[in-house]
C-alpha cells in the first residue's frame, strides 16, 4: 500500500508527521522531476541544495508546516553540517512516495535471469 504510509520530519527542533497522499505525490511530481531528483539524491556526496530545499519544503508543507523553499534553503545554508540530515530525510520520503523508482534502481532488468 503506497498511500497512508507515514514518516517523521524534523524542522527547527520540532518533529512533524508526514502522511503519503495522492496530493503529496502530485505536488512532488509537479515541482521536481522525480527520476532526476532520485538520481541526484542517490549520488555520493551532497546533492544540489536548491533541489533538497524545494523537495523538503513540499514535504514539510504536507506535514502541516507553513514554510517556503527559500526558508528551507536559508536554514540549510546557515549551518550545512547541522542540517545534513535534511538530505537523508528527503531521500527517505521520496522513496516512500515513489517506491517503484527505488526498487527499479536496485533490481536487475527484466529479461535477465539471476543465477541461483
Amino acid at each position: 500500500m503506497l498511500f497512508g504510509r507515514k514518516a517523521k520530519l524534523k524542522w527547527l527542533g520540532e518533529e512533524h508527521e508526514l502522511e503519503v497522499t495522492m496530493s503529496l505525490v502530485e505536488d512532488i511530481d509537479t515541482e521536481v522531476n522525480v527520476l532526476a531528483t532520485t538520481i541526484e539524491l542517490d549520488k555520493k556526496g551532497i546533492p544540489k541544495i536548491t533541489l533538497v530545499a524545494k523537495l523538503y519544503a513540499i514535504l514539510l508543507r504536507h506535514a502541516g508546516v507553513d514554510v517556503t523553499k527559500e526558508e528551507v534553503y536559508e536554514t540549510f545554508m546557515a549551518d550545512p553540517v547541522a542540517n545534513a540530515d535534511l538530505v537523508s530525510a528527503a531521500r527517505y520520503a521520496l522513496g516512500l512516495c515513489f517506491p517503484e523508482i527505488e526498487s527499479a534502481e536496485r533490481t536487475p532488468s527484466k529479461g535477465k535471469k539471476s543465477k541461483g
